[in-house]
């Protein structure tokens, strides 16, 4: 690929949108994440061509069982600079966008890791902290997604 093909990714500014935790509703000892703590996560974005920003929102949630409303949750923003956004986005005559499988998985991978982090300075020294947001494969993510 020559230089003037080639695609870049920067990252402008990473935001908190949203925070907040509450006690667990039982001891600590009797909360098993996938068990009875179930784990959601979301994600949006906004594509801007003109000016080859990406914007990407993730939200995680922790539930637990047989209770709606999330005990925490936190959402962020990531601001990507994508240097030559439209050799990876191409948009039909619908004007609907297509992008490639590759980049979307790679701006995903970046997403998990910055929320994974955030949740862990948040939470840190709370009962929270002892349920990192799991490894996970951005992949597997995408294919998820994608299928939904």
């Amino acid at each position: 690929m020559n230089k003037k093909n080639e695609i870049g990714i920067g990252i402008e500014k990473i935001d908190e949108i949203s925070f907040y935790a509450k006690p667990l509703p039982m001891p600590i000892e009797q909360i098993h994440l996938g068990e009875n703590l179930f784990l959601g996560l979301g994600f949006s974005f906004n594509i801007d061509l003109k000016n080859e920003k990406f914007v990407f929102d993730t939200l995680v949630k922790y539930n637990v069982e047989h209770i709606e409303e999330p005990f925490l949750q936190l959402e962020n923003k990531i601001v990507f600079n994508i240097k030559n956004l439209t050799g990876v986005i191409i948009v039909n005559q619908e004007d609907q966008m297509k992008m490639q499988d590759d980049f979307l998985i790679t701006l995903t991978g970046v997403a998990i890791g910055t929320i994974r982090g955030m949740l862990a300075a948040s939470t840190k020294g709370t009962q929270w902290a002892k349920f990192p947001l799991p490894i996970l494969n951005p992949k597997e993510v995408i294919q998820k997604m994608n299928s939904n």
